[in-house]
């Protein structure tokens, strides 16, 4: 049992179900609050994470020394292999079972025009330096280059 309640994905799943219950039921004082907090978070999180990436993708490519470009491109080509071959079975999954299924709906229920819409209070925006692609090429290219160069001050930085 203590396992279970330490456990992230048990927390996650958590949430969202009391999320969804107390939604309908809350007042829209409570939701504006939790709506504000989460849209701060948000932004926050679409800040930090390409600086997070940098900030570990950089150092451990320039830690792998003169097998760095081999064991990146192995790498690179192993995740976008793997991303295509799920797209294309996700796909033909969805082209092949989901027409049987649909084809006896007659009436779309639109549930966006049914649920009421919280607003946050205020908000923050605050841009990324960089969008997670350009990180990622950035921590690559920058990462190579530093495992090329020997006792580089920034490399020990």
């Amino acid at each position: 049992m203590h396992k279970l309640k330490n456990n992230l994905l048990v927390k996650v799943i958590l949430a969202i179900v009391l999320g969804i219950a107390l939604g309908g039921i809350i007042p829209e004082i409570i939701g504006r609050i939790f709506i504000t907090f989460n849209d701060f978070f948000s932004e926050l999180l679409n800040f930090l994470i390409p600086l997070i990436i940098v900030g570990l993708i950089v150092p451990s490519i320039g830690r792998l020394g003169q097998t760095a470009g081999k064991l990146l491109l192995t790498t690179v080509f192993i995740a976008y292999g793997s991303t295509i071959f799920a797209g294309l079975l996700g796909y033909s999954a969805s082209m092949s079972i989901f027409p049987s299924l649909l084809e006896s709906q007659t009436g779309q229920i639109n549930l966006a025009e049914k649920a009421k819409e919280f607003k946050p209070f205020f908000s923050i925006e605050f841009p990324p330096l960089f969008d997670v692609m350009p990180a990622l090429v950035f921590s690559f290219l920058f990462g190579i280059g530093l495992s090329r160069l020997k006792d580089s001050t920034f490399g020990k930085f």
